[in-house]
């Protein structure tokens, strides 16, 4: 297991450190389990691009989420952004609310998950609030549930902007890590890839999370 591991750390590294420049997104969050069907969490994120030179984008996020059973978990989200062109320009402000349709499925040490989303964003300009853009998307990972304290995934995130097609894919490959019961953390790297006329505008994205659960 640790050999998939370690695998899948060296092909982060060949997609996104063997390119120039990658962007930095670096997660916190909190997660409060109420009772057996709803939790809450709370998250704040930071975006770095161009290395570590220029912070672009932070953003709160806080949602609830229900679990019926198992398999199946319904989420909504409200998420405040803050984010800016440059470094000289200001950080312009925009409300995202999106839900979540998510399915996962053992089979042996495989685990299949497959997340539906549909999300809607407005923007804040002059305390005057307008609609931005709306996306529906289609997120499907499969990963290795086993007894260590990695596993291991890959995953492709599809979006379809509404009123318009289909305009990117993320694929990602990365770990999750139980440092503990409560402490979690997840370690990994996508490419994303624009679909259409600007399809050579690729970025590459080291992402970290830790989430704290109780």
């Amino acid at each position: 297991m640790r050999t998939i591991t370690i695998l899948l750390l060296l092909i982060i590294q060949t997609f996104v450190f063997g390119q120039s420049d990658p962007a930095f997104w670096v997660k916190t969050g909190l997660s409060k389990k109420v009772n057996k069907k709803f939790d809450i969490d709370l998250s704040l994120e930071n975006r770095w691009t161009e290395g570590l030179a220029f912070h672009q984008t932070y953003f709160g996020e806080i949602g609830l989420s229900f679990n019926p059973n198992k398999q199946f978990t319904l989420s909504g989200f409200y998420r405040l952004i803050n984010r800016r062109k440059n470094e000289t320009s200001p950080y312009n402000t925009r409300h995202r609310f999106f839900a979540d349709l998510s399915y996962s499925k053992k089979f042996g040490i495989l685990k299949l998950k497959n997340r539906v989303r549909y999300q809607n964003q407005f923007r804040d300009t002059d305390n005057e609030i307008a609609f931005d853009k709306s996306y529906l998307r289609n997120k499907l990972e499969f990963g290795l549930d086993n007894k260590s304290i990695f596993e291991p995934y890959i995953s492709a995130d599809l979006f379809y902007q509404m009123g318009g097609g289909f305009e990117e894919i993320r694929w990602k490959v990365g770990s999750d890590i139980k440092l503990t019961k409560s402490h979690r953390l997840d370690i990994g790297g996508f490419l994303s890839q624009p679909i259409g006329l600007n399809f050579g505008n690729r970025r590459f994205v080291i992402d970290v999370s830790y989430k704290y659960r109780f």
